[in-house]
């Protein structure tokens, strides 16, 4: 009855908050901009690919002609940081998957797909992690490959220069890897429990219906052999698994008619 509990906790809800905050982050970052060029510069290119840059910009970043204002795109980008299923750790303040890294189009710069550095809004500021950015991480890192997880978006319809305008976001994942291990070895040590205080009681079951009269029926021989012309003294035999005069066990099957035959023939 425990496993299934365990089970449940185990299983990972479906959380596509992050997926479609990126997207919302990135049409947005570039929603000042009316046409893009590449631009052959390896300035903010995690994987040296060309960059698009805007040529031509809707307005000036005050919001006249674009979707949002500055305030209001880096407003969202830290809203992006702090979006997860659970925000805190505890109560503590801690964020409990933190934003590492990332990479999208910058409204500051006219829509030009750079890593944000950092962002400082009504709402709060974002700083990333200098040590975790790029595709690949340096080993500076803090961080293992498997407590990060990075999500890209390529808009839809995208077939040729794709990896010129993909998003990138890395959010850190520790604490739910180190959750989720913890769950699994809480799984194995119920499992150990549950398999060993089986085997316990077929041990007991085993002792009790096989193998104590078994013993008995040896030993009503041996005495047999011995002294053929005396009756076999039976509470001599009795096996503590059988329960003898206090107790009493199931039915021994076919070992009882078989025992009771054996006395017939002394």
């Amino acid at each position: 009855f425990f496993l299934p509990l365990v089970e449940e906790w185990l299983v990972q809800v479906a959380d596509t908050s992050r997926s479609h905050g990126l997207q919302q982050v990135f049409w947005f970052g570039r929603s000042n901009c009316s046409f893009a060029r590449m631009d052959g510069s390896s300035r903010n290119r995690p994987d040296g690919s060309t960059l698009l840059k805007c040529e031509q910009q809707l307005a000036d970043g005050t919001g006249a002609a674009s979707w949002v204002t500055t305030e209001g795109w880096d407003s969202l980008v830290y809203l992006f940081s702090t979006v997860q299923r659970d925000r805190t750790v505890g109560g503590s303040g801690e964020l409990y998957e933190k934003l590492l890294w990332l990479h999208v189009p910058d409204f500051r710069e006219g829509g030009m797909i750079r890593s944000i550095q950092s962002v400082e809004s009504p709402l709060g500021s974002w700083v990333e992690d200098s040590s975790c950015t790029g595709i690949s991480v340096s080993a500076d890192c803090p961080y293992r490959d498997s407590e990060m997880d990075l999500l890209a978006y390529e808009p839809y319809g995208c077939d040729a220069g794709c990896s010129q305008v993909t998003a990138y976001a890395r959010f850190e994942t520790s604490i739910e890897v180190r959750s989720s291990a913890l769950l699994s070895l809480i799984n194995v040590f119920a499992t150990c429990i549950i398999m060993g205080t089986m085997a316990w009681l077929f041990q007991i079951d085993t002792e009790g219906l096989v193998i104590a009269p078994i013993e008995k029926m040896v030993n009503i021989i041996k005495n047999l052999a011995e002294d053929p012309l005396r009756k076999p003294d039976l509470s001599r035999f009795d096996h503590p698994a059988e329960g003898g005069k206090d107790g009493k066990i199931g039915p021994q099957l076919e070992t009882g008619a078989l025992e009771m035959t054996i006395l017939q023939i002394g």
